[in-house]
């Protein structure tokens, strides 16, 4: 059945699709995807199977009914997650969040969720599939240390059962703290004590605490996250959750419902990439360096000119400017496809205050990179 058009991964994939079906000298310029995909990332499959088959062959000696013990092993070590948080894998970060509005939301009907706005999408139309209600918390574009603490501080009630946030946050790329998100954490359990916080950390490891985990700040702090956004290796479907053990005892049964078993040669694939984590994220960091400094560059002429505004993030692979011009921001992105040759995401896909925004994700090849933002350029200075 094919997406509602509503839906920002349906359109995602549609046009992705549509991109791989013209001739590589028409295809269009693709900047509306997220992620770090660098030039030896291509190559990691091939290599890791022909170098390291052997190991391959003897990490999967042990059961993985439960998931393979080495790899939790290996999240628990490199995350510092505490004894007391249990890791259930799960195939990517979306799967891992599937699972938690399964366990939370699914057959009680009406649950207050508190989510972020703006926000990717699929973290706020996934709760109400499980019959939760979900309220929008309005957070400022540019944020300032306690802004999210203050709003959702306002926005829970007693009977709240869940707020959603990333960190990064997607499509923004800011951060937040650990003493931001134990702020967070203290405004609303004061008001809902049984609350669950849910943080998406897919973008974390490009902030400035890569492996620093929230889900030890508060036993009412759920992660989830993956290998795929920062290191490239979403062929390998890795991601997982982390929940307090004591308060969350369910997400065993509901994993072993809802998930039953995983791939045990991708988990062992996987915990062949945790051994090369420090190796991968500094070139996804020295490859997002040169990236971001084509962004400013190419952004720098738009912004002069009054056509755009937004500061590029410091952190993580996306940009979220806002569009200054006349024309509606969505007429902007389909003549920039149809007449330039270029795709960026409509803000329209993360909030219903975002219609003048757009996302950019910059974590492509620097010629990709650099070919688009020209196409940008060109694009927006036509349409004015």
């Amino acid at each position: 059945m094919p997406e509602s058009p509503e839906s920002f991964v349906g359109w995602i994939k549609r046009n992705v699709v549509g991109l791989e079906e013209v001739p590589a000298r028409d295809r269009i310029v693709n900047l509306s995807t997220s992620g770090v995909h660098t030039a030896t990332v291509d190559t990691w499959f091939e290599r890791t199977c022909r170098d390291r088959l052997p190991h391959l062959i003897d990490r999967m000696a042990a059961t993985n009914e439960f998931g393979l013990p080495a790899l939790k092993a290996a999240i628990r070590q490199r995350y510092r997650v505490p004894e007391d948080r249990e890791i259930y894998l799960s195939a990517g970060a979306s799967a891992a969040y599937r699972l938690i509005c399964e366990s939370l939301f699914a057959g009680s009907g009406g649950l207050e969720v508190l989510v972020e706005s703006p926000t990717y999408q699929p973290l706020a139309i996934l709760p109400p599939r499980y019959g939760a209600k979900v309220v929008d918390v309005p957070i400022p574009l540019k944020r300032a240390p306690g802004d999210l603490a203050a709003e959702f501080g306002r926005a829970v009630r007693p009977s709240t059962t869940a707020l959603v946030i990333s960190n990064l946050h997607n499509p923004t790329g800011s951060f937040l703290t650990r003493d931001e998100l134990g702020q967070v954490a203290r405004a609303v359990t004061a008001v809902a004590p049984k609350v669950t916080i849910i943080v998406d950390e897919a973008f974390l490891g490009l902030g400035p605490e890569p492996f620093r985990t929230a889900a030890d700040l508060d036993p009412c702090i759920v992660t989830v996250s993956s290998l795929t956004k920062t290191f490239g290796l979403g062929q390998l479907r890795c991601g997982w959750v982390i929940a307090d053990k004591a308060r969350y005892p369910q997400l065993l049964d509901d994993w072993i419902q809802f998930e039953s078993i995983g791939s045990k040669i991708l988990e062992a694939l996987s915990l062949i990439a945790f051994a090369q984590l420090d190796t991968l994220l500094q070139e996804s960091l020295g490859h997002l360096a040169t990236n971001r400094q084509l962004l400013a560059a190419g952004m720098d002429r738009l912004i002069q000119s009054g056509l755009l505004e937004g500061e590029i993030p410091t952190s993580g692979c996306l940009y979220f400017p806002r569009w200054k011009g006349r024309t509606p921001l969505d007429l902007v992105a389909r003549r920039l496809q149809e007449e330039f040759g270029l795709l960026v995401s409509p803000g329209r896909f993360f909030g219903e205050g975002c219609v003048d925004h757009f996302r950019i994700g910059f974590g492509g090849a620097p010629d990709g990179i650099r070919k688009g933002l020209d196409r940008l350029t060109r694009g927006m200075q036509a349409i004015a």
